[in-house]
């Protein structure tokens, strides 16, 4: 989303930054959106994000390499 754009019907804001009013949304089906990238270094808590997003939301453990795919 960019600056101006507006939430899509049925979405509710669950999340807010200083560059966006939407940085994340949430509705009642399964789908998982953000509007940021925490992957990057200045990202504050990126790390954990994804780490919660890995390991609480997907379920997945630590014992997968690269070398797998």
């Amino acid at each position: 989303m960019g600056i101006g754009s507006r939430l899509t019907i049925g979405f509710n804001t669950c999340g807010t930054s200083d560059n966006s009013p939407t940085a994340a949304m949430a509705n009642d089906d399964p789908f998982l959106w953000s509007q940021f990238h925490p992957e990057v270094t200045h990202t504050n808590k990126g790390q954990m994000i994804i780490e919660n997003f890995v390991h609480g939301i997907c379920q997945c453990g630590n014992d997968w390499t690269r070398v797998i795919y």
